[in-house]
């Protein structure tokens, strides 16, 4: 079968930059290692940040990635200050589709760029600057909260989570919850399984050499 590689085209600068997301045709219909790739071809063009965006290929052929939405010219004060995440299907649809419901924007941790794909391609865990988790279901644009911002305990202080979300399975995510956070423990961080039938901590008979290294 053919395969095609997408990826990031910088588009330079401080701050917020143009740039495009391209794709090469890298094996052939056989499945074979090409020994000369296609020449690029232009997908989709983006705005993105210092932090770039992230792409992932489904298996029905649609490609997530995530992006600033902006209608040029602009003013400054228009100039958007959330990612949200599209998707494009060169073989069918030569649109590009938002598939973040503007409702929901809000909703969603705001490290949109950080986003992982569950192992059924059906939902995708979103990561916080504050240590919020939450899911978004691709096919409604449903998102659920499962990890809160949450405020430190007193005399524990600020606390930096230090990892990302992952999927488990299609059914479990496996994140990081900070001291004090109801799903683990009252005095350091721990790591959680999260499923619709709830949460479970696998972390409790962990030396605390290998949790503190979940935070700053």
């Amino acid at each position: 079968m053919y395969a095609t590689a997408y990826y990031f085209s910088e588009g330079g600068g401080d701050g917020l930059a143009l740039g495009e997301i391209r794709g090469r045709q890298v094996r052939n219909e056989e499945g074979s290692l090409l020994e000369k790739f296609s020449e690029p071809k232009s997908v989709a063009g983006i705005l993105f940040d210092q932090f770039g965006t992230r792409i992932r290929c489904l298996r029905d052929g649609r490609i997530l990635f995530s992006a600033y939405e902006i209608h040029l010219p602009t003013t400054g004060a228009d100039m958007p200050s959330r990612l949200s995440l599209f998707a494009v299907d060169p073989a069918k649809q030569p649109t590009v589709i938002r598939i973040l419901p503007r409702g929901a924007e809000l909703e969603v941790a705001d490290m949109v760029n950080l986003f992982e794909v569950s192992p059924d391609e059906t939902r995708l865990a979103i990561v916080g600057a504050k240590r919020q988790v939450t899911v978004l279901t691709l096919a409604t644009g449903q998102v659920l909260t499962v990890q809160p911002d949450e405020e430190p305990r007193r005399g524990i202080g600020e606390t930096k989570i230090r990892t990302i979300p992952k999927w488990r399975s299609a059914n479990e995510l496996c994140f990081a919850v900070p001291p004090g956070s109801k799903y683990g423990s009252p005095n350091r961080a721990e790591v959680v399984l999260w499923s619709p039938d709830g949460y479970r901590c696998i972390s409790k008979d962990w030396p605390d050499s290998l949790t503190s290294i979940l935070r700053d």
